[in-house]
């Protein structure tokens, strides 16, 4: 089936690899395949109230700072990778909370990753990056500002209201 383009006011798309239509900056659109991976996230604050953050070590994003997580596995859930991701890494052992939000970001050769992320607390484990992170660290609010983040991610914590707080080193912090 030969490609397309028309112009259109909005896309539509659907899940699992049928037709979508991908629309481009001038407002075309080509009538594509697109292949969508579900994906997880997790927003992990320490008890100073400091974001936990890897360096993606392989595309998408190598090179750039972005939240913990990746593919979801078949037979997982959202939060049961969660905390395999965490796991694999950084080292951490989490607890999984609330959902948080979902988001779309595009990788590799139609590829779309479908990622929810979950807010999550650290339980144990000592932090050590490993698997697809090349860097794994906890980050200050200004400490963020001059990271290479990945497209999206400051503006995705603003409004879910999880940037990093910045508590006092020993402040009280609840469990």
């Amino acid at each position: 089936m030969p490609l397309t383009s028309r112009r259109v006011k909005s896309h539509r798309s659907t899940l699992g690899g049928a037709p979508a239509l991908l629309c481009r900056p001038d407002g075309y659109h080509a009538d594509v395949v697109i292949r969508r991976v579900a994906a997880v996230g997790a927003v992990v604050h320490d008890r100073q109230g400091r974001l936990l953050l890897v360096r993606r070590g392989h595309p998408p994003a190598e090179g750039q700072w972005s939240l913990p997580g990746g593919k979801v596995e078949p037979g997982e859930t959202g939060p049961q990778a969660v905390v395999r991701e965490i796991a694999e890494e950084t080292g951490l052992d989490v607890v999984v909370g609330a959902h948080l939000g979902d988001v779309q970001r595009p990788g590799e050769a139609g590829v779309v990753y479908a990622i929810s992320d979950y807010a999550a607390r650290v339980v144990a484990g000592r932090l050590s990056a490993a698997d697809d992170a090349a860097a794994a660290r906890f980050v200050t609010l200004d400490e963020l500002a001059d990271l290479r983040l990945t497209d999206g991610l400051l503006a995705v914590l603003r409004e879910w209201h999880v940037l990093p707080t910045n508590l006092p080193e020993h402040g009280p912090v609840p469990d």
